[in-house]
Formats: structure tokens, C-alpha cells, sequence
């Protein structure tokens, strides 16, 4: 488990996230993880002012060869640090830039390129750890599922409400989605594209939702800072959390 802080540190945790096995730090202030490149050598890692820097997974360490140019600039004004992808096996950051998706290359620090993909600037995006399958919620009717990378629309899946976060299941197969005004919880077939769960909180918008690493558990956050917990396949709401204080940043 990977950590980064508001000062600027980055823990690196045990599997059971109590104990510290490794640390960086940097003077940037508040750091947030991302995700691993393809070869599984460098962590990126998101800095103040959507800046970005590549840190050694071995020393965790930034990368020597960034010291003179190792932070690059986001393009696009709307671009959210709380939004982005990075599909497994490749070296490609996905943001959205407004209602437009950025294709960002990490080793090259270039954008390869933009499209637009929504109505709106998405609550949430999300990539298949299984296919080239991107989902995309933009706060409207649908959920927009995309090839990315052939840039593709593949379909769209449609319920009540409106759509605010997504996330797949550790093995592509499933998908949830929560709500944007009723506080509903969706559990989609990735395969059939069908709708094969619903449940929900009290609360109206659910901006963050999860898998647990084995699938079996789904978290969603609402608008008042509780995280709710459902266990398959029964789906009944299992623990509450309230944090007290602000969390650690990209856990």
C-alpha cells in the first residue's frame, strides 16, 4: 500500500497498511500516488499545481534522470487531480480536460491526444484491469463506455438518476456505479451490459465509489464523508465509517 501526505512524504506501507517498509519525501508539499508505469519501475506521482514527478520503485527515490525537467505540466485548465487513469501494462495517463479526454504519455511527457468524449466534465473515470474498456460518468443519464485505445464509443448504460462515480471489479467483470441525486448504488455485467444489483444510503450524492482487492466488497463514500460497505452477494450494508479527520491522500 502507497501513501502520499500533506507535507510531502510518501509511505510505503505492508500489505496490512500498519507498517512502514519504505519512505520518500519531497519539499512540494502535498503529494497524491497515481499509479505504476508498464514496466513496474516508476511510481507516478501528482504534486502541487497538477504537476507530475516519476519516483525510482526500488529506492523510492525521484528518478535521477528527472532532476533537471522531472516535473511536467498538465495541459487543459479543468484538469481535476481527483480524476485520471492509468491502464494497466502501459505507460498512458487518461484525464479528462472538460467534457474532452487527454491522452498523456509518461515517458515521453507529451499529450498524444484529446477528444471529446462527454457533455460534461466526467465525476468519474475508470479503466478495465481486463480489456481496453474506459467508463466514463459525467453526471448526466448514461455511463459511457469507451474503447481507449481505439477511441471508440462501445455503448452506454442508462438508469435512474444521474451518474457520478465509477470503478470495475479487480477482475473487469463487473462495474459499479453510484449516483448523483438519490444516493444509488448500480452493480453492472460487464459482459451483458445488464443491471444485476441495486442498493443504496439515505444520502443523495456518492462521489467516490470501490472494490475491495478481492471483489467481494463495495465502498462508496457520500457527500457528508461517511464510507458505506456492502459485502456480496447479498449486498447488505455490512459498516459505516466516519473520519474525523482529513485522510491520508491516495491510499
Amino acid at each position: 500500500m502507497i501513501a502520499g501526505t500533506g507535507t510531502g512524504e510518501l509511505w510505503v506501507l505492508d500489505e496490512g497498511g500498519f507498517r512502514l517498509v519504505a519512505f520518500g519525501s519531497t519539499p512540494s508539499g502535498r503529494i497524491l500516488p497515481v499509479g505504476f508505469l508498464a514496466d513496474g519501475k516508476s511510481l507516478v506521482v501528482l504534486e502541487p499545481s497538477n504537476m507530475i514527478s516519476l519516483w525510482n520503485t526500488k529506492t523510492w527515490k525521484m528518478r535521477p534522470s528527472e532532476k533537471t525537467s522531472r516535473k511536467i505540466k498538465f495541459l487543459g485548465p479543468n484538469f481535476n487531480p481527483n480524476i485520471y487513469a492509468i491502464p494497466q501494462e502501459s505507460d498512458v495517463l487518461l484525464y479528462p480536460s472538460g467534457a474532452e479526454l487527454v491522452w498523456w504519455d509518461l515517458q515521453l511527457s507529451k499529450e498524444l491526444e484529446s477528444m471529446r468524449v462527454n457533455s460534461h466534465h466526467p465525476g468519474s473515470i475508470a479503466v478495465s484491469p481486463a480489456e481496453p474498456l474506459l467508463a466514463s460518468a459525467d453526471r448526466g443519464d448514461f455511463i459511457a463506455l469507451w474503447n481507449w485505445q481505439t477511441r471508440q464509443l462501445v455503448d452506454r448504460l442508462r438508469g435512474p438518476g444521474t451518474f457520478h462515480s465509477v470503478a470495475f471489479s479487480p477482475d473487469g467483470l463487473r462495474l459499479v456505479s453510484g449516483s448523483n441525486g438519490n444516493g444509488a448504488i448500480m452493480l453492472w455485467d460487464v459482459l451483458t451490459r445488464q443491471e444485476i444489483a441495486r442498493f443504496g444510503t439515505s444520502s443523495e450524492d456518492l462521489p467516490a465509489v470501490q472494490f475491495s482487492p478481492d471483489g467481494n466488497v463495495i465502498c462508496a463514500v457520500d457527500d457528508k464523508g461517511i464510507a458505506h460497505f456492502w459485502r456480496a452477494p447479498s449486498f447488505e450494508e455490512i459498516n459505516t465509517l466516519k473520519g474525523e479527520h482529513r485522510p491520508k491522500e491516495g491510499l
